[in-house]
């Protein structure tokens, strides 16, 4: 997990007003006062897609609807970590949460 946090760091650099935060078990990338990604759970990540883009990041490699205690969270996905092993991968995700 340690790993994947170093790398949405990186990620990140260059970006203003981030800061990191423990929340929902999760280490949680906070950018402009806003939850974007979270890394935790199985070594996943946990994406803020918002609702327009929900759907369509359902479609993506190892995504599946983000649940909280068993419901579902409307504009959220969990990111499978086996599908995060490329730079581009995990730019593709930050970069969508950074969009909403």
């Amino acid at each position: 997990m340690e790993e994947l946090e170093d790398r949405v760091r990186a990620t990140l650099a260059g970006h203003e007003d981030v800061r990191e935060v423990r929340m929902f078990g999760y280490r949680c990338f906070m950018v402009g006062e806003k939850l974007r990604v979270g890394v935790g759970g199985a070594g996943g990540l946990l994406v803020r897609t918002g609702p327009e883009r929900y759907q369509e990041a359902l479609g993506w490699p190892g995504a599946r609807p983000a649940l909280m205690k068993d419901r579902p969270m409307p504009g959220w996905v969990d990111v499978d970590a086996a599908t995060l092993g490329t730079v581009e991968a995990l730019r593709r995700w930050v970069g969508l949460s950074l969009e909403q």
